[in-house]
């Protein structure tokens, strides 16, 4: 059985070499990450309507991932904001009942926020966060 993850990250430019790192490095494990990649586009591209629907997808996912990785930007920046909301997101479907999903968060403290306390773990670099992940998944056989 495949587990699915959903890694939350930013879509800047300036982060696409890591998260698809972070996207290799998921299906290498035999993970399958939900790939929000493909229909997200610039926010000020979107009508409200699209917006609505792709919040609605990565909150379904949330909820149905076995995992959450949480890609903290190198920056702090408005993607932190939605990154907050997502890690939230997952930590309040523990506390009502849905199935907890280990909560990962790896990137610089300075740009973590205060919603990484809500993880799980906390990781200063992305080599740490797979670790930790590849231990979680050790723990699940």
């Amino acid at each position: 059985m495949t587990i699915p993850v959903y890694i939350a990250a930013s879509s800047h430019p300036s982060e696409r070499d890591r998260v698809t790192a972070a996207f290799t490095a998921m299906r290498m494990l035999g993970l399958e990450p939900y790939d929000w990649r493909v229909r997200h586009r610039p926010t000020a591209e979107m009508t409200r309507e699209e917006r609505i629907e792709a919040a609605r997808v990565d909150l379904d996912e949330i909820v149905n991932s076995g995992l959450v990785w949480v890609l903290a930007p190198s920056v702090r920046s408005d993607a932190l904001v939605e990154m907050g909301i997502a890690l939230g997101y997952a930590a309040a479907c523990g506390d009502v009942g849905v199935e907890a999903m280990p909560i990962i968060v790896s990137g610089p403290l300075a740009a973590r926020g205060i919603f990484a306390a809500l993880a799980d773990s906390e990781h200063d670099s992305d080599a740490e966060a797979l670790d930790a992940i590849r231990a979680w998944m050790e723990g699940q056989q």
